[in-house]
This record gives C-alpha cells, structure tokens and sequence, in this order.
C-alpha cells in the first residue's frame, strides 16, 4: 500500500471535512451497539493545512508556527454514527467562528497561495504559545477541546456545546456539525484582560467542561477574572508590538544574549536578570529608536490619560462568576463570595467543572492555561527568546488541589452575588478532571478525581529539547506534543465531602504501578490516567446517581516525551509516591497505553487491556448496549469506543493510521470486539468525547445576532470611542470592512 510521507507522524492530521463510510478490518460490529460518537479535536491552523505544522511556508521562508503546540489549534468536530444497521458513517466540520473567519481572511497567504496577503501583516493571527493572537483582532476562540449535550424542556432533540477554556461555548448541529451561536452575546461576559486592552475578540477564560444538569435542565459554566495590572510599561511594550514587533525582537534578543552566558538556574542570578529585563520593559524607548517622535508623544499622552482618568480601566480583579442558563435569553450570573465577602482567586485555572443535585463543584484546576501563562513570552517562535522566557518564568503545578462548594438551593435570581465555601482541606495532588455522583445524601458529595501528578499539560515539546536522560535532540516526530512526561506514579482519587461544613470526611488513593516486571502485560496502573469514560457520563437525559464503575485510558511513560526541561522542573516533587530512580527504570523498559475498568466502590481495577508498545490511545466514549438499562451491572453493559493511532512498520520505516476500536465493557482484557477504518479518517489529536441515542436538528430558537455583537466591540476598539475615533480612524475602519467583508456573510439571522 502507497504511503503518505505525512503519515509519519501519529498526529498527522487533515483539515479536510469528510463524511465517510469506516470498513471493518478485524472482529464483527455489534449488533447491539446505537447511538452517536462525537470527539473534539485541534487540527492546526488556518496556514498550516492540518497537522503537524510544516517547517516552511509554501514561499520556502521559515515557518514561524512550527513547533507550536499540537493541541492548541482549530477545533474539529467528528461525528461518529451507529445507528444504521451493519454501517459506521464518519463526519467532520471544523468549528466556523467569526475569529475562524477573520483569521480565514488575513491568513499568511492569499487563497492560490502565490501572494502575501496584505492584511497579514497588521491584523494577522500569531501563535502564542498556547494562544491565537491578532495585535489588531484580540484572541481567537479555538473550540478545540470539549463537548458538551445539554437537552431543555422545549428542546425536541438534544442540543451540543463545543467548548474551549479561553472563549465562550458554542452551540453546533449535532446532524450537520455547523456552527449555531455562540451562548451569551459578548455583553455578557466579562474579559479577562483590563478594558483598555480592548479587542473585537475579547480574551474570555472559562472552563472547557460546562455542567449540564438534566433533571433540573440547567446549564452552569464560570466566568473568572485573575488580578492583572496594566502599567504604562506594559502599554508600551505592546503598543510596539503592534508598531514594530521585528525592532522590538532584536532589542529582546540583544538583552538576552547579553546574559547567556549566567547560571540561570541560581536564585540570585535569576533576580538579578529579572531585575535588568524589569528596567528593560519599563524604559523601552532607551533601548529602542521609535524613529518617529509622534510615538513618543503619544506615550507621554496616554499615561498622563491613564492617570487622571481611566485608573480603574487599567487593572481587573480575582473573581469567579457562576453563571446559569436555561437555554433561552440571557445568562444568569452571580459574583461568587466567600462568608467574609471575598472573591475567589483562581491561580491556573477552571478547565473542569462538576455538579451535583445540590452542589456546583468548582476546582482551581491542575492546567496552566490561564491569561498570565498564555502570554508570558510574544515571540514563542524565536526558540531563543522562548528558551530564555521559559527558563525564566515557568513554575511547577500546584501539588494540590483547591475546591470551592457552592449550595444550589441557595441560588437566588434576584441578587448577583452568591456564597461558597472553599473545601478546608485540598485535595492532597493535583486535579485536571473530576467528576462527581449526582446523588449526594444528606449532603455527602462524592468525588472521583484523575490526579495527574507532575502531569503538566499545558507544556508541550519544544524544537530546541533535549530528552532525559542522554540529552539528544528531540525527534522531529514529538515536537508540540503533550504531557511532556510525568516523574512520578499518578494516582486515582475518591472523596466524601460534607458540603455542610465543607471537610473531607472519608478518601481514598490509589496508586497503581502495574505488572512493571511484565511491561507488555503490564495491566491496569495509574501511569497518566487523564481521560475516562462511565456510563451517562454528561448525558443530556439521565443523570449518574452513583459512579460505579469507571473506564480509564492511562499514557504510560515514553522516554521520548520526557524532555530534560521537563524532568528539572519535576524532579524533586514534593510529594513523591515512588524513587525517581525507580521511575526512571521504567522509562527505559516504556510503560504502553491501558484501558482499564477500576470498581469505584471497592477502588480495585477489575478488568484491563494492554496495548501493543507503539500504539497510541486517543478519545474514550461509554456507549450504551440496546436495551440494557435495566440488565444486571447495566454500568458496564455497553462499549468502550477508543480512536487509536496504529503503527504500521514498513521496511525500516514506521507509518500510522488511524482506527477506531470497540471494546466489550464486560470484557476489556479479551481485546477489541471490532476495528474499523478509513483512508481518509485521521485522529491523531481526539480529545474529549460526548455520546447521544440520535443525531437530530432542532429548530432554531436562540440565536446571537453577529453584526450587533460585534460592531458595539469594533466601535470600542483601539482605545475607546473617543480616542481610538481620533488616533485610530483608519485602523478602526479597515477592522470594521474585514468584519463586514469577510465575517458577517457567514452568520445571517435565521430568526428574522
């Protein structure tokens, strides 16, 4: 069989929308099986053409997105149908947002890619790392990691979320995959960053994971803000980054090189080269020729402004805003307070939420992906400059977890703020994602929680990484990959809060190494145990009383991802359940992915699959067997739905493709039941999953009009109404024409 060089790479994935049909290649499809499959996923950028992201430009000019991370792109939808007998059908759309068609429209090249686009150059979107940023536009909504089904008491069919941790959800088709509306016009949510910084795409931080009860029909996400100051330094520098972003790079990478040669791993040292870059930040003009004085005057302007008149405007505060919708109108939001009239401050940040039928479980969660980790370097693509900045500025996770409890039944539409508690122990290790038992008798919560120990997903593999231990280059096959490597034993958690007085009452830990004399038997273990799936886990319909049984996909440790930034940033973990030595061995053997099935009851795993070493374990679904609600351990009667990069080894040379297997939940260790495939089917960045009996549309009932969204944040932009009208005209009205030419033709209304 003809390969495609590309498909070198396991994350080798397509923009392209399919709809396709997947072959059986191995086992029977289950007669048994129904329902819908649907996975988030990132798939590079409006240049890139998929993933990963090419090392040149069409031009043969470097590629400044190369080695950006691999999970921090434009999200796809794929949708996955069972429902006609004997067939699997494949679709996919790429989640279409106004910021997907203003970076569309101002992309690298023009559409024959023979030209420069000459809007690139002013309002082009730019890899920050994490981030998507337009110095003109704001930030871009990438929809790339969640979904979520909600179903409401007129709502015919189910309806589906697809969610991103730094911009609001949006509603998409759950039979066509196009993007609705987004929830909430922009009016009612409250930017991240102060509003002098005033962007048409406002930085939004959020949570990827809404909870949607579905006995009460309620939805309830978060809106948080951190304390984030905006001097006059801070102005500067990023008014040159607008102006003159090449002068300003050189003038960085001068001030670099001119410490390079310290140990910038001492403490003094490192306050001292803080120091030098402090004073650098604060008097810019001194390093850098602005060339034309009217800059000069302008700065000189603006801060006597900001200090007279607009203090309040140049600084936002920590506050966490609970925020309830009920599938019409607007949101309803509460300030959240603690007894003593203080705000929460969140330090990484909200990508899990979880509820209970009278709880609303918030955590301050173990991913760095807030606003101050996003943006902490703006040239990302210099891997001098972001080698420098990540030396400097990155710190480990929290090694434990905060939880704040608010009441339901306390929850008043009539005021705007709302009490919490915060849990007055921390969960002891870190939490990415958590769920909780919907049942919480005489208000015992029930929390099961992945405790992703040293687990730091939001890094990734750099151009410039040496792996640990030998030092040697990076393969070119892990750059922009995460986790990074982990250097201890994760483990699972399960907590009995009383949310009355806010303490853990009873808790159990398991940390699991597996059967590491026998790697590729190594069974159920704790090594990564990220993703999970149970039965009606964020089911629109039926709520999970009580978790009895959980699914976990589980990494493992590959020497090749464990980079040597990575192992000094985590290897003296303060809580350590094994010798790093030990961990260490293991890298060298390699732990493979395993699926397995641990009783949350008794925490024992049960049941478990060990993969192959080289094949790699993507999206997990529970899916439902027909009819099986009411049969004995209905908790497992059903499917474990699995994408999984193969490897295919060819000669000297490994290739890889994508199938999607299916797992009997009874019977994990017997292997997959089915395997399917397409050509044209490529998974390499599945992420979370979400399940539903049908695919249907649902008239549309809401709708966020976009040109009155929008043109309110343009009129605003560049500095307010009446100094951006001055200072700005012609900016303003060629953001206004890229809106108008390029944006608005995509949403018309269809309520009026």
């Amino acid at each position: 069989m003809a390969q495609d060089p590309k498909n070198k790479y396991y994350m080798d994935v397509d923009r392209k929308e399919i709809n396709v049909e997947l072959k059986v290649t191995e086992g029977q499809l289950p007669t048994d099986i129904y329902g819908v499959v649907y996975v988030n996923s990132s798939v590079g950028t409006v240049n890139s053409g998929g993933l990963p992201f090419p090392t040149q430009r069409p031009d043969g000019t470097y590629n400044p997105e190369y080695g950006s991370p691999l999970l921090a792109n434009d999200g796809m939808v794929y949708k996955f149908d069972f429902n006609t007998a004997g067939k699997v059908s494949a679709q996919t759309a790429l989640m279409k947002t106004p910021c997907y068609y203003a970076d569309l429209a101002t992309q690298y090249y023009l559409e024959d890619k023979k030209e420069v686009n000459p809007l690139f150059k002013d309002f082009g979107f730019r890899n920050w790392g994490m981030a998507r940023l337009s110095y003109m536009l704001g930030t871009r909504n990438e929809l790339c990691t969640a979904i979520t089904p909600m179903q409401f008491e007129n709502d015919q069919f189910p309806r589906l979320l697809a969610n991103y941790d730094a911009g609001r959800p949006y509603e998409f088709d759950s039979k066509t995959l196009d993007i609705i509306t987004p929830i909430g016009g922009n009016d009612e949510w409250i930017p991240a960053t102060p509003p002098f910084i005033d962007f048409p795409f406002p930085i939004v931080e959020s949570t990827a994971h809404p909870a949607f009860d579905p006995v009460t029909k309620e939805l309830f996400t978060v809106n948080f803000t951190k304390n984030m100051k905006v001097s006059m330094e801070n102005f500067k520098v990023f008014q040159l980054l607008r102006k003159s972003p090449n002068t300003f790079q050189e003038a960085l990478l001068k001030k670099i090189r001119a410490h390079q040669d310290k140990n910038l791993n001492d403490s003094t040292t490192q306050k001292a080269v803080l120091a030098d870059f402090q004073d650098f930040f604060q008097n810019i003009e001194k390093h850098i020729d602005l060339h034309e004085p009217w800059w000069k005057d302008l700065v000189d302007f603006l801060g006597k402004l900001l200090q007279k008149y607009i203090k309040d405007e140049t600084s936002t505060e920590n506050n966490v805003y609970l925020m309830r919708w009920l599938g019409q109108g607007k949101w309803q939001k509460w300030k959240l307070l603690n007894s003593d009239k203080q705000s929460i401050a969140i330090i990484q940040c909200m990508h899990q939420t979880a509820l209970t039928k009278d709880y609303i479980v918030l955590t301050d969660t173990g991913f760095k992906l807030s606003l101050d980790v996003m943006f902490n370097n703006p040239f990302p693509e210099n891997p001098e400059i972001d080698a420098f900045f990540r030396q400097m500025t990155t710190a480990t996770l929290l090694d434990y977890t905060s939880v704040y409890l608010v009441d339901r039944r306390q929850l008043d539409p009539s005021k705007d703020t709302a009490l919490y508690t915060q849990l007055q122990q921390n969960l002891p290790y870190e939490v990415i994602h958590y769920s909780c038992d919907y049942d919480n008798p005489n208000d015992q919560i029930t929390l099961h929680a992945a405790h992703n120990c040293t687990g730091c997903f939001a890094e990734w593999v750099r151009t410039y990484d040496r792996t640990h231990p030998g030092r040697k280059p990076v393969d070119a096959l892990n750059i922009g990959i995460p986790p990074a490597g982990i250097t201890d034993i994760n483990r699972i958690g399960k907590y009995f809060i009383d949310g009355i007085t806010a303490t853990i009452k009873e808790q159990f830990i398991v940390a699991e190494p597996g059967n590491v004399d026998d790697i590729a038997n190594v069974g159920a273990n704790t090594w990564g145990p990220v993703l999970y799936t149970f039965r009606n886990i964020i089911s629109p319909e039926k709520a999970a009383n009580r978790i009895d049984h959980i699914y976990w996909q589980t990494f493992g440790l590959d020497k090749d991802l464990l980079t040597q930034f990575i192992f000094n940033l985590y290897k003296d973990y303060p809580k350590r359940g094994m010798p790093l030595d030990q961990v260490m061995a293991l890298y060298d053997k390699g732990v493979p992915f395993v699926l397995s099935r641990m009783n949350m009851q008794s925490m024992k795993f049960e049941d478990a699959y060990t993969f192959a070493k080289g094949y790699i374990f993507r999206a997990i679904q529970f899916v439902p067997k027909k009819n099986s609600d009411s049969l004995p351990d209905a908790q497992k009667q059903g499917y474990i739905f699995g994408s999984i990069i193969v490897p295919e080894i060819v000669g000297q040379e490994v290739f890889y493709h994508s199938e999607i297997w299916l797992f009997d939940g009874m019977n994990l260790a017997q292997g997959p039941v089915c395997k399917m495939r397409n050509e044209e089917l490529k998974c390499g960045s599945h992420l979370h999953s979400a399940w539903l009996e049908e695919a249907e549309s649902n008239p549309i009932s809401y709708f966020v009009d976009v040109p009155s969204d929008y043109n309110p944040l343009i009129k605003a932009s560049l500095f307010g109404d009446f100094l951006g009208g001055i200072l700005f005209k012609k900016r303003r009205a060629q953001i206004q024409e890229i809106f108008n030419d390029f944006v608005y033709p995509h949403f018309p209304n269809p309520l009026t």
